[in-house]
């Protein structure tokens, strides 16, 4: 297991595009992770997308959010899942999704613009 004084990294390349269109807005990213120092040979390779609409009806105030992740782990990962780097290296990547999605609802309320109402929950399946 990993210290509390131990220094790690991981290098996550982002790209990413922004659509817009008429009454949506559409991300889609590609992420590559790459473990350094002791999460060497620890990578991840992920796609994602999320479109950010009002809902459809009158029965509802606020928007709709509507993701999709796929990530795909290299094969020392799904092999060696007892490890405890590999387990610190999954728990590390599971805090920033988790951050990527808190910041997924901050900007939808950003869209609705203040007095907006906003009813936003996060759901892992």
């Amino acid at each position: 297991m990993l210290s509390k004084d131990c220094s790690v990294s991981i290098l996550k390349r982002v790209v990413a595009r922004r659509f817009g269109h008429e009454d949506r807005v559409v991300m889609i990213w590609k992420v590559f992770w790459e473990g350094e120092g002791i999460f060497s040979g620890m990578d991840i390779d992920e796609t994602a997308w999320v479109c950010i609409r009002p809902y459809s009806d009158d029965s509802h105030i606020g928007a709709m959010t509507e993701t999709c992740t796929r990530q795909v782990p290299v094969q020392y990962l799904t092999s060696r899942k007892k490890d405890p780097t590999v387990q610190a290296f999954w728990k590390m990547t599971q805090e920033v999704n988790e951050e990527d999605e808190r910041e997924i609802v901050r900007f939808q309320a950003k869209l609705l613009g203040d007095g907006g109402i906003l009813e936003a929950e996060v759901v892992n399946e």
